[in-house]
Parts: structure tokens; C-alpha cells; sequence
């Protein structure tokens, strides 16, 4: 811990009784202070998102939400337990998205498509949910080959997993294209 300490000094300039790693009975500890980590921030934007009583606070966290991830977290590293947190990362923008879709929808549906399909192409190909809800915008907004489009590409991307779209997915497309 003193190594590390004192390497961590040199390395930001800070002063000799700064200390990066602390210790607390039988565990390490990295105070948060010393740090900025793009999870925690994703984190406390996730929170502030859930908590938020104006919509305004809410459309910003939601986009700070998804202005941090940047896709699966910790992806070159298949360890067992880094799968949940990721999961749990994804599920949490592909929300983030769909709500900010919802709150934005009314006053500029065209944003909305386009939050929709970042959450499409980066945060979750496979949900049907985004998709569906993409749709139904762009079916809205008259853009009749652009729901096909969306349709096509729902289409591809379950394929790859071995799945085909659901009813309710069918039901919004053909909903806009007869």
C-alpha cells in the first residue's frame, strides 16, 4: 500500500500525506474522492434519472445516462462476475433511452428517433421494447419507409440470436405499413 501510495503521489503531484489506498481492518479501500470513475457517474446519473422531480433534471441525467455508456461494461473481461453489473449497466441505459424517448416525444418527436436508434445500435440491438417503441415514432411522423427499415433490421438482429420478432413487434409494423 505504500508503494502504491507513494507511486500514485508522484504520478499526480499531490502532497506527501495524500494517500490513494486506505485501509480499513482487513480491507483496501479507494476513497472516492481521489478517483473519477465513469461507472460511479453513470451510476449517480442513473439515480438522479430515478429521483429527479422536474423533467428538465430528469431529461439531463438521462442524458448524461447515456452519454456514459459507451457499451458493455468491462468488455474484454469475461469474468463471472462482471457479468450481472453489466447486465444490469445495459438494462438501465436501454431505460434511460426509452424514457428520455417518452419525455421528449411530444414536444420533438425527430429527437426521439434519434435517442431511439443510438439505443438500437449501441446499447441493445435485440430489444424489442426500443424497437417497437422506434417504430411507432417513426410511423407517427410519417416516415413509412423508415419503419420498414427498423422492421428489416429488428428482423436481422434477432436472427442472429436465433429469434424472430414477437406479435406485439409485428402488430406496431404492420400497424403503419398495410
Amino acid at each position: 500500500m505504500r508503494e502504491i501510495n507513494r507511486a500514485m503521489r508522484q504520478a499526480t503531484g499531490c502532497a506527501a500525506g495524500v494517500r490513494f489506498v486506505l485501509k480499513s481492518r482487513e480491507r483496501r479501500l479507494l476513497p472516492a474522492a481521489a478517483f473519477d470513475v465513469d461507472f460511479w457517474r453513470f451510476e449517480d446519473a442513473c439515480k438522479l434519472a430515478s429521483i429527479a422531480a422536474e423533467d428538465a433534471m430528469r431529461v439531463a441525467a438521462l442524458h448524461e445516462v447515456l452519454a456514459l455508456y459507451r457499451g458493455p461494461l468491462l468488455a474484454g473481461c469475461d469474468d463471472l462476475w462482471v457479468l450481472p453489473l453489466r447486465q444490469a449497466a445495459q438494462r438501465q441505459a436501454a431505460d434511460a433511452a426509452e424514457r428520455l424517448a417518452e419525455l421528449v416525444r411530444a414536444e420533438d418527436p425527430g429527437r426521439a428517433v434519434d435517442v431511439l436508434r443510438l439505443a438500437v445500435e449501441r446499447i441493445d440491438p435485440c430489444s424489442e421494447t426500443l424497437w417497437c417503441l422506434l417504430m411507432s415514432v417513426q410511423g407517427e411522423l410519417g416516415r413509412l419507409p423508415a419503419v420498414r427499415r427498423s422492421f428489416e433490421l429488428l428482423r436481422e438482429r434477432l436472427t442472429e440470436i436465433d429469434a424472430v420478432p414477437s406479435t406485439q413487434a409485428r402488430q406496431v409494423y404492420e400497424r403503419f405499413i398495410r
